[in-house]
């Protein structure tokens, strides 16, 4: 798996290519913004030019010590999700916690080949996850 986008898929975040979703009633690929030190999500305009405007534009993780849940986009914080820490190192989107900066983004598996849940591991996962660095910038295209 390499540079695939990440998107809201009714307030989850995913990764992988959104063609391949089936029965999915709001999902759209986003773009980030870092204000302050939170990231809100912006849908990419469609090839119909309309943009579907997010009901939850704000990417949260749940940062509990043992936690291994869904990255989730919301407008309130949810119990045991932080929506803010967040920081860019270099192209790389972090989280600062207590003056550490941590990447523990993995993507789980789904029943459909090419797509993944975008998690935050905050124990560290297990082998059944993918480690992925989230990046604010598109992947170079390669040309042969």
């Amino acid at each position: 798996m390499t540079g695939l986008p990440v998107f809201y898929n009714d307030a989850v975040a995913y990764i992988g290519n959104i063609s391949l979703l089936a029965n999915s009633t709001k999902a759209t690929n986003v773009n980030f913004t870092l204000s302050g030190e939170e990231l809100t999500a912006t849908a990419i305009q469609s090839s119909q030019n309309t943009t579907l405007v997010l009901d939850s534009p704000t990417l949260a993780i749940d940062v509990s010590s043992d936690a291994l849940d869904s990255a989730i986009f919301e407008t309130s914080t949810t119990s045991g999700y932080s929506h803010s820490g967040f920081l860019y190192y270099g192209a790389q989107i972090v989280w600062l916690a207590s003056g550490v900066l941590e990447s523990k983004w993995v993507a789980e598996t789904t029943d459909t080949d090419g797509l993944w849940v975008l998690k935050w591991a905050a124990n560290g996962g297990t082998e059944d996850e993918l480690l992925v660095v989230l990046k604010n910038l598109a992947p170079v295209a390669l040309t042969a």
